[in-house]
């Protein structure tokens, strides 16, 4: 009898070993499939991601947006669709740099619209080059004329051609600003993490995320009131009545456009080790209709936006030869 209840109990022992090996395994992610069952979504996993990546000295980034547009009014389809690639470099504090390429395509019942272009920032100025433009009758000779042109943006001139004495805002301000209105809130909720992926050689992780309404109700005004400090003051008057206006009707009209248009959800590809936000993508097909006209509008819009070369080192040249933009006006 002693016999039979050892041979029963050894393979009984084996068993609770091998599960509480696994168990052990998946618990401590030593051994992390992507079924795991213990797999937790650490807090404020995306929102940290994107803070530092607001934090980086520098990186490169890629992407397009694009979107389709129907009204009941106008049966035709309206697609829009801006590809975008470039270096944005901060890592000296007196000049912040960017270099971008643009190519903006709006299309219609077979006509293509494109426009391309390349931008350089340095400190507050642009340069602008346009690349590529449509063969359209209102487009004149002196303004197909600054084509292939470096033109320079400049900041203070641009106050004066525009008869503004306000300073222009400041991004590193600005960017804090946002920084502290986002600490401590947790704005997605994570639906789904589908575990470990390989993207451009990097092991990522890949989540599933969507927004939390009780944060957005809550950040909205907020950002709004923060976005009055940037208001011109002789427009501030204004802007605070509107404001106040738009404060008194928020609630319901939130509940209203929330119900429209949710769910929201973005997929993001979070690297493993550093922690770096690789890629976002959204997706989103939706109907809305306006009750003042009983127009019905469906809108189908898509994101992909990838970065890469974290706090590496570029080289962003800032164009010799440049026309004013005042010259070409």
């Amino acid at each position: 009898m002693i016999i039979l209840r050892t041979k029963l109990l050894i393979p009984a022992l084996i068993v609770i070993l091998v599960l509480g090996t696994i168990s052990t395994l998946l618990v401590t992610k030593t051994w992390d499939p992507t079924w795991n069952p213990f797999k937790r979504f650490p807090s404020r996993i995306v929102e940290n991601a994107i803070v530092k990546l607001t934090e980086a000295e520098s990186f490169k980034f890629e992407g397009e947006i694009g979107g389709e547009f129907q009204t009941s009014a106008i049966l035709k389809t309206v697609t829009i669709s801006l590809s975008f690639s470039g270096l944005f470099d901060k890592s000296d504090k007196d000049s912040l740099k960017s270099s971008s390429g643009l190519d903006l395509s709006v299309g219609m019942e077979g006509l293509i619209i494109q426009v391309k272009a390349e931008i350089i920032t340095s400190a507050k100025d642009i340069y602008l080059k346009i690349t590529q433009l449509p063969a359209l009758p209102f487009l004149t000779e002196e303004f197909l004329g600054i084509k292939n042109q470096w033109l320079k943006i400049d900041a203070e001139k641009l106050k004066e051609l525009t008869e503004t004495e306000e300073q222009l805002l400041d991004e590193e301000e600005f960017i804090q600003d946002i920084k502290n209105l986002l600490a401590d809130k947790e704005i997605f909720k994570m639906q789904k993490n589908f575990g470990e992926e390989e993207l451009e050689g990097v092991k990522v992780e890949h989540y599933l995320a969507g927004f939390k309404k009780e944060t957005l109700k809550v950040l909205i005004p907020e950002f709004f009131q923060l976005m009055k400090k940037y208001i011109p003051e002789k427009e501030r008057a204004n802007y605070e009545k509107d404001l106040e206006e738009f404060s008194n009707n928020f609630s319901e009209n939130f509940n209203e456009i929330w119900r429209a248009i949710t769910p929201l959800e973005f997929n993001f590809w979070i690297e493993k080790r550093d922690l770096w936000l690789r890629k976002i993508e959204f997706e989103k097909e939706m109907i809305y209709n306006f009750p003042e006209t009983e127009e019905e509008t469906k809108v189908k819009l898509e994101i992909d936006l990838n970065f890469s070369d974290f706090n590496k080192k570029f080289e962003i040249e800032i164009p010799e030869n440049y026309m004013l933009i005042e010259e070409a006006l």
